[in-house]
């Protein structure tokens, strides 16, 4: 578990690192960086204990964020939304937010 958590700060933090050293090389890391993170959510999710109840709501929040995002980049052109936001900023946010529940499911699962 703790591997998971290190590999996926690192992963995020050079992605964060790519965006300032070069926007569109950060861009396109963002795309692995998000496979990578649903492949942990998904094993995670899987793994989970019931028991571990803020990890658990945590990851369920995750995969709401994932839900409402991939709804707004369906329904971008209709609702007239700033593009560079939904498809740039957002991910990187909710990608956050996944390493914050990463620790947290660590912490509780560790204890």
């Amino acid at each position: 578990m703790k591997n998971i958590l290190y590999f996926n700060a690192v992963i995020y933090f050079i992605i964060v690192g790519l965006y300032i050293f070069e926007f569109m090389i950060g861009a396109l890391g963002q795309i692995l960086l998000g496979l990578i993170q649903l492949i942990i959510a998904i094993g995670l999710s899987i793994d989970i204990k019931r028991k571990n109840n803020l990890g658990y709501k945590s990851l369920k929040i995750y995969w709401f964020a994932v839900l409402a995002w991939i709804l707004l980049v369906i329904f971008n052109s209709t609702l007239n939304l700033n593009s560079e936001t939904t498809i740039l900023v957002l991910p990187m946010i909710i990608g956050f937010y996944f390493l914050i529940v990463n620790y947290l499911i660590y912490k509780n699962s560790a204890l």
